[in-house]
């Protein structure tokens, strides 16, 4: 949430700035809420998908559980298909999408891995969120 607290505060002060300068940075605070919105309904669809078949772990916990990193082989192979995935949901960027990613960390550790890593194919496949957020991230930067 740092981020859009700090664009959101320089928007405010932003009386000293250009027209062009202030359109930026609104740009941006669009942008960063549109993809925090995106990756947490993305986040809920791919614990959904996992979860499809009947399992004695529930939905909320994956969503809500705090786990520590059990496999990490799981963990590392479904953060790298994720970015591979969602290019535009930049982790490093935007540091609120970690705390989506508890969730991937608590999949890891009560699904075997292909469960983990065919619910992101499925999901960055079907909803098509990630290719739409790229496009508009490249279309809001030019």
């Amino acid at each position: 949430m740092v981020p859009i607290a700090t664009t959101a505060r320089r928007l405010i002060e932003s009386s000293d700035l250009s027209g062009h300068r202030q359109e930026e940075l609104e740009a941006e605070l669009r942008h960063m809420m549109l993809v925090k919105e995106k990756a947490e309904s993305l986040m809920k669809d791919l614990v959904k998908s996992a979860l499809s078949s009947p399992r004695r772990v529930t939905e909320s916990h994956i969503l809500t559980g705090k786990e520590r990193v059990d496999n990490s082989a799981c963990h590392k192979a479904a953060l790298s298909l994720f970015s591979a995935r969602c290019p535009s949901i930049d982790m490093g960027r935007y540091s609120f999408i970690w705390r989506n990613l508890q969730a991937v960390i608590n999949l890891c550790n009560r699904l075997p891995q292909t469960d983990a890593t065919n619910a992101i194919m499925e999901v960055t496949e079907k909803c098509g969120i990630c290719r739409a957020l790229y496009f508009r991230r490249i279309i809001s930067l030019s």
